[in-house]
């Protein structure tokens, strides 16, 4: 009894990690105008809203049928995974092959519902998620690398640190499944699963803000040597042009100074002197 009132704590806990990062991504999203980062909140709140599937159906696990919490659990921790990578992908500016994607959520989420209808057999389901999810894991986290890493090698780090973890504890499930294949140690690693499930979705949202002011950043320094740039060749112009300028009127009035005596007329007097004056001044 203890055991279960512990496990229902950590998963409430989890879903309230997952609720959490539903209402900052909510949030986020009424206060984001870029397109890349609110196409990249959008794949996170539907990540929260797959995590809140699987927690849900763990939650009522006692009072569901087996192949009906199975499913949930099993589609709302896949289709949460697929959806984080495609959150991130967006939010760096890449679009998220969602074709292959939902193809392989597909393929994966139906192999194991199939499982889950044909048998009550606990432990080739765990085997099979264990697998299809790590190994998910692994190669999302490897593909997503490269595009963070453009930023800064944190931000790598950052995006790719949840589906690392997510990977650890799939696979950490296997061992378990052969060493100790009671149902008790399997619902415990079931539980660190969900948790690591809810704290990625939480790191999610917190990496896309963080690409946010990164990209933010860069546009701004490239701005401010656009600016530099174009300040010192208007002043290289001006000094060419300045120049360049000067000498043919003081040259023109140098000229027509000897042409221009006193004694020819009345007003060629009196323009004389301010010519020559302004002859001497260029």
């Amino acid at each position: 009894m203890e055991n279960r009132i512990d496990i229902g704590i950590v998963v409430s806990i989890a879903a309230a990690l997952v609720l959490f990062s539903l209402v900052l991504s909510t949030v986020a999203l009424r206060r984001n105008v870029d397109r890349d980062a609110r196409r990249g909140l959008l794949w996170v709140f539907a990540a929260n809203l797959a995590f809140m599937l699987g927690t849900g159906s763990l939650l009522l696990s006692a009072a569901l049928p087996f192949w009906r919490s199975a499913g949930g659990e099993i589609m709302g921790a896949h289709v949460g995974i697929l959806c984080g990578y495609c959150a991130l992908s967006a939010g760096l500016g890449r679009a998220p092959p969602v074709r292959l994607l939902a193809g392989v959520a597909l393929l994966a989420v139906g192999t194991q519902m199939l499982v889950a209808a044909a048998t009550d057999d606990v432990r080739t389901l765990v085997l099979t998620s264990s697998v299809i999810n790590g190994c998910l894991g692994i190669v999302l986290g490897r593909l997503l690398w490269p595009m963070a890493l453009q930023l800064r090698r944190e931000h790598a780090m950052l995006a790719t640190l949840p589906f690392w973890a997510i990977a650890a504890a799939y696979m950490a499930r296997l061992p378990i499944l052969g060493l100790a294949p009671d149902s008790m140690a399997l619902t415990v690693a079931t539980v660190i699963i969900t948790f690591v499930l809810a704290f990625s979705a939480l790191q999610w949202c917190f990496a896309l803000i963080a690409f946010r002011a990164a990209i933010l950043n860069r546009r701004l320094q490239a701005e401010r040597l656009r600016a530099e740039e174009a300040s010192r060749l208007k002043s290289q112009f001006l000094a060419n042009m300045g120049h360049e300028i000067r000498p043919p009127p003081a040259a023109c009035w140098a000229w027509r100074r000897p042409s221009m005596p006193a004694s020819a007329h009345p007003r060629k007097a009196r323009w004389s002197p301010p010519s020559a004056s302004a002859a001497r001044h260029c």
